[in-house]
């Protein structure tokens, strides 16, 4: 009986332990005085984009696997080069920032993400090169919209239609044979 009772005790002083140095835990905010419960505001957020957040885990995780496979990597340098280049897009890294900020984005979000366009362009650079001839084709169909483009901007700006063409291909093709569970549908 006192074993039952001293053991109902420690958890009751655990949770409240719990309760007062993570609050967090137990509610996720509240509203003029209406608490919002951690498991509310979990469960509405999976209505509303968890499956949003599943295939996006999904297509990063099946990205990451088919580079180790074939012992691809995105290094450290070349993150830096690419998060160099939209700095230099942005006016350095203040703009970059400041854009980071407006689309609710962190740095280590951003480099995630580098990570794996720099994975999917790796394994997919045989499939997205660019010829001279076909520079020279895209500039003699479409003189409006390259007027002004100096050829290597028309090649990064083939290289990237051809990239998402192949993408959704390659993609579809290992998702198909990927075994994957969503259990929270």
């Amino acid at each position: 009986m006192y074993s039952v009772l001293g053991t109902l005790l420690a958890v009751v002083i655990l949770i409240g332990v719990l309760f007062i140095l993570r609050k967090d835990f137990f509610i996720a905010g509240s509203i003029n005085g209406e608490l919002v419960t951690t498991p509310q505001f979990y469960n509405r957020m999976l209505a509303e984009s968890g499956e949003a957040t599943f295939e996006s885990i999904v297509r990063e995780t099946l990205i990451e696997q088919e580079a180790k496979k074939q012992n691809i990597t995105a290094s450290e340098a070349d993150i830096d080069q690419k998060v160099k280049e939209i700095e230099d897009r942005f006016g350095g890294s203040a703009g970059l920032e400041q854009a980071l900020t407006a689309n609710k984005t962190s740095m280590k979000q951003l480099r995630d993400q580098l990570k794996n366009q720099l994975l999917v362009e790796k394994l997919l650079e045989d499939k997205i090169k660019v010829s001279d001839k076909e520079i020279d084709d895209y500039i003699k169909q479409n003189k409006q919209t390259t007027q002004g483009l100096s050829r290597e901007e028309v090649r990064d700006q083939l290289r990237s239609n051809k990239l998402n063409e192949e993408f959704s291909k390659w993609f579809e093709e290992i998702r198909k044979s990927a075994n994957i569970q969503n259990y929270f549908k």
